[in-house]
């Protein structure tokens, strides 16, 4: 624990790192786009970067169907 607490600072140092608030309401999540509950986080993470206009990253490439084709936020990552 102590390990990952110390690498959560180390990245939290990084300039230009920022906090997202957990501002956005569960009800804006789309649940057109879900193929099922265990898509739920990524979803919910998906759209608060959307919410600020930031982009999401990630390896998962299940998370495609998750996207707004009309305003895309999600980088896939070989």
């Amino acid at each position: 624990m102590a390990e990952a607490h110390g690498k959560l600072l180390e990245l939290a140092s990084v300039p230009g790192h920022g906090f997202l608030a957990d501002s956005l309401p569960f009800t804006e999540v789309p649940l057109w786009s879900m193929s099922g509950h265990r898509q739920w986080t990524d979803a919910y993470l998906l759209r608060l970067a959307l919410r600020h206009n930031l982009r999401f990253v990630s390896f998962d490439r299940r998370m495609s169907n998750l996207d707004d084709p009309r305003r895309p936020a999600l980088l896939l990552v070989p």
